[in-house]
């Protein structure tokens, strides 16, 4: 919480964006963010403010994020023509790279639940009955890893 007299800096849009397709990216690669920090040598701290826009990053700290998640750092920044913005990242459809951004934009706690739903279909589980409430399956299915 800020001190009285200071401003409370809101992170830019555009930072935010970056950041969380630097998360995508790096989470679609397999790479934690102490493992990013280390190639980078910084800490997971670091990598979780970049990833949340709250720190902006430099175009030659960029350029080593893009190489050690072996992507073009073009693949950063959206185009903002197309919902395809990250399909050739990905090599995913549209509506794949819809569901993610879709993913992306959930809280915290919603994207839980979205993790134990497709684990429990993964693991089979294709009869699982919602009924309109998440709370069934909010505790007993593993998270995804």
């Amino acid at each position: 919480m800020a001190k009285p007299g200071e401003k409370h800096h809101q992170p830019n849009p555009d930072d935010v964006a970056i950041g969380a397709r630097i998360r995508a990216i790096r989470q679609a690669r397999g790479m934690s963010q102490e493992r990013l920090g280390k190639v980078l040598g910084v800490t997971f701290q670091q990598i979780q403010k970049y990833e949340k826009g709250s720190n902006r990053i430099g175009g030659s700290r960029m350029l080593q994020i893009a190489a050690a998640l072996d992507t073009p750092v073009a693949a950063f920044f959206g185009t903002g023509e197309s919902d395809a913005d990250l399909a050739p990242v990905f090599d995913c459809s549209q509506s794949d790279s819809a569901f993610l951004r879709t993913y992306l934009a959930l809280g915290p706690g919603t994207r839980a639940i979205a993790r134990r739903l497709v684990a429990a279909l993964r693991n089979g589980d294709d009869d699982l009955m919602l009924d309109g409430n998440l709370t069934e399956i909010a505790s007993p299915l593993p998270l995804l890893s």
